[in-house]
């Protein structure tokens, strides 16, 4: 199924770029956030998991 999700981003963003994080996200996180991007036609920067995930790192580098 990953693979077929990463087929359709790479139609709509055929120049896209994975962010480290990605490496980071659990197959389930990739999977909403590949579904996310395509449906709404986003980067997945752009995407409801992403920006969690952005908002988890900036909270825990301001607890350090």
């Amino acid at each position: 199924m990953m693979d077929k999700l990463l087929q359709e981003y790479y139609k709509l963003f055929p120049n896209a770029r994975m962010f480290p994080e990605w490496f980071e996200l659990s197959d389930k996180l990739k999977i909403e956030a590949l579904k996310e991007a395509i449906r709404d036609k986003k980067d997945l920067s752009q995407t409801k998991v992403f920006k969690k995930y952005e908002e988890k790192v900036i909270f825990n580098k301001s607890l350090q």
